[in-house]
């Protein structure tokens, strides 16, 4: 049995595009007005309250990445980790994998 691997190049423009054409789907569905008119009268506590939570563990797992990097015996400053951190996190989020996001940590990491 021969095993179909794919161009690595041509399974990330996919999936990119894939992306790209789900998140223009999806924010054309939106109705803005209706939208801004809720968050007008959203309760600000419980946004301001979600925005810490959201910071707060996104702060202990820059942490725990921060101990990975400091047991594999990296020399980088904290700077460097929390930049790749934080860039690598809008890549899980924008990413159609899950993966993603590690992999670019790791690609800018290893650069230094």
């Amino acid at each position: 049995m021969s095993e179909n691997k794919s161009n690595p190049v041509i399974s990330f423009v996919f999936r990119f595009g894939l992306s790209a054409f789900l998140l223009w789907f999806i924010f054309g569905k939106i109705d803005f007005e209706q939208t801004f008119e809720i968050l007008k009268n959203a309760n600000l506590n419980y946004i301001l309250l979600s925005c810490a939570i959201f910071m707060f563990l996104n702060g202990v797992l820059l942490f725990r990445w921060m101990l990975f990097i400091k047991a594999l015996d990296l020399k980088t400053t904290w700077w460097e980790v929390a930049r790749f951190f934080f860039i690598g996190l809008f890549c899980n989020l924008f990413l159609p994998t899950a993966i993603g996001g590690d992999a670019v940590k790791a690609i800018g990491l290893s650069r230094g």
